[in-house]
């Protein structure tokens, strides 16, 4: 966990009350927890599926306090009500079914507690056909078109989009919601759906096709290229960075060609693959410290029990 984001204390006092399981509604209330809330991670007597990832498990839900309740149990089902009603809000992800059967459904929890900020993580929106349809990441990926469009080979998919980037915004659904409370005095209810939540990756695929090629790694200037000892990834999409870099190669006369396509035979790029093997990626990324270049070595992610966020305040 960020030491410096849990320090920072932006939500600090804010309680939040985690039922998810699995990825996004946890990773959503880790993320909130690393702003400083308190969050309270209730657990059937089965756990949850993550755990069978100790390590994974536990960066995502370390900093929780971590509570085992069995809500078909009328003793433990008054406790959770009990947490309810002194908490600021509340991340739920079953199906409205089982909400309902439990009754963690907003309307049994907002007359409890009417100050209560309900997030519910939904697979498919309340709003379309498939509300209520059992679901995971690769079926909204799926579903949604984005699977061919994110990965060329469907059948190894290493990341789970829909998950994260629906974690991602039931974050920022709480944050908007603590701002509507602290406006209006008064709870809400917000869905926030996996199927349409990776859609802000094929955003650019979706509206222009001329700059998602660009962006694919088949211009000289952008794209990754096979060193001596491994790969470096050349980012000169403006043109001051390619010939910044082509100067420092000794070949000037490439300046402003950078936009060219990367296609076997090409003069220019039959060259480079060349040069760029010739040195290791340490001495690529040295050229692009030296020069303002974008050259950065491709690195294989590194077992780390590390989660932070992108802020620095």
């Amino acid at each position: 966990m960020s030491e410096f984001l849990s320090q920072s204390g932006l939500l600090k006092g804010v309680k939040i009350i985690d039922t998810t399981i699995n990825l996004p509604g946890p990773v959503a209330g880790a993320i909130l927890g690393m702003l400083g809330a308190v969050i309270t991670k209730i657990e059937s007597s089965s756990g949850d599926p993550v755990s069978s990832s100790p390590a994974l498990y536990r960066t995502i839900n370390g900093m929780k306090n971590r509570i085992r309740l069995d809500l078909h149990n009328p003793q433990d089902k008054q406790e959770f009500l009990r947490l309810v009603s002194e908490a600021d809000g509340i991340l739920v992800g079953m199906r409205p079914t089982a909400l309902a059967k439990l009754g963690l459904d907003y309307e049994i929890l907002k007359a409890i507690n009417p100050k209560l900020i309900y997030c519910h993580v939904a697979g498919f929106p309340k709003d379309s056909k498939k509300k209520g349809t059992p679901g995971h990441d690769l079926t909204y990926l799926a579903e949604s078109g984005l699977l061919s469009t994110l990965f060329s080979d469907l059948t190894k998919v290493t990341t789970q989009p829909a998950d994260m980037t629906g974690a991602l915004y039931t974050a920022i659904a709480f944050l908007s919601g603590l701002q509507f409370r602290n406006s209006t005095g008064t709870g809400t209810s917000i869905e926030i759906n996996l199927y349409e939540s990776p859609a802000i990756l094929g955003l650019i695929p979706n509206h222009d096709n001329r700059l998602s090629k660009n962006l694919q790694g088949d211009q000289i200037c952008y794209r990754v290229y096979e060193t001596a000892d491994g790969w470096i990834a050349l980012g000169a999409l403006e043109e001051k960075f390619f010939n910044s870099f082509v100067q420092a190669i000794d070949h000037p006369e490439w300046m402003g060609k950078g936009d060219k396509l990367a296609e076997p035979g090409d003069e220019i790029f039959e060259a480079m693959k060349k040069i760029f093997k010739s040195q290791p990626s340490g001495y690529w990324v040295s050229i692009g410290a030296q020069h303002d270049v974008p050259l950065e070595e491709v690195r294989s992610l590194s077992p780390s029990k590390e989660f932070s966020l992108p802020y620095r305040f």
